[in-house]
């Protein structure tokens, strides 16, 4: 089970551009982080054992899983043995399969993603250039004259990344951050404006959970 974290963001400047932030990264009321950082289309595949296996087979450490009993009763029926001596007959027991396809055709685009982006799937890339392994949930927008009010939960960690992307893509908007974890273990409360932090208040996760309004 993957843990909640809480976010508000409270963005303040000009009444404009608070309505131009809005309507490209906060339309119908939600937050993508795609809007701020997108992701590669070819990254959103299954992050599965099925996958991993086929690239293994097709290009990684064929050895571990040539010791599946999967391919037990394909070996036997092709007159190898078992465990499995080479990648050569890993493959021919994959194919044999009337599944082989869930295993070797999307372990190519995997090893393709990986060339190309440094990840297979979506859940390194995500991690990586959002800080957390999936988009926002839950999201609110409030847009008034004078500021533009974000909360969403993200999973696992704060999207720093995404936080200080977003604030550098409109270098005059001031970003008042506060977010804490569900069970209150961690927590900030600070300012961003261009990708820089310019204050901070030293707050507990409680303090910080009070002033989101967030209930256990």
């Amino acid at each position: 089970m993957s843990d909640a974290v809480f976010v508000k963001i409270t963005v303040s400047g000009n009444p404009d551009l608070l309505q131009q932030c809005a309507a490209a990264h906060f339309a119908n009321g939600s937050f993508d982080y795609n809007s701020v950082i997108p992701m590669p289309a070819e990254l959103n595949i299954e992050e599965s054992s099925s996958v991993t296996t086929g690239y293994d087979a097709l290009y990684g450490d064929w050895t571990e899983p040539a010791k599946y009993w999967t391919w037990k009763e394909a070996a036997t029926s092709l007159g190898m043995p078992f465990p499995l001596e080479s990648r050569e007959q890993l493959l021919a027991c994959i194919r044999s399969l009337d599944c082989a396809a869930i295993y070797l055709e999307p372990a190519r685009q995997y090893k393709e993603n990986i060339d190309r982006f440094g990840h297979g799937s979506w859940y390194g890339w995500c991690k990586q250039h959002w800080g957390t392994k999936w988009n926002a949930e839950d999201s609110a927008v409030t847009l008034e004259p004078q500021q533009l009010v974000v909360t969403f939960t993200a999973t696992n960690a704060f999207p720093k990344p995404v936080v200080s992307a977003l604030s550098r893509k409109w270098p005059e908007l001031d970003f008042k951050v506060l977010y804490v974890d569900e069970y209150l273990r961690w927590g900030r409360d600070f300012s961003i404006r261009n990708g820089k932090e310019t204050a901070k208040v030293k707050r507990s996760p409680s303090e910080v959970a009070t002033l989101m309004k967030v209930s256990r």
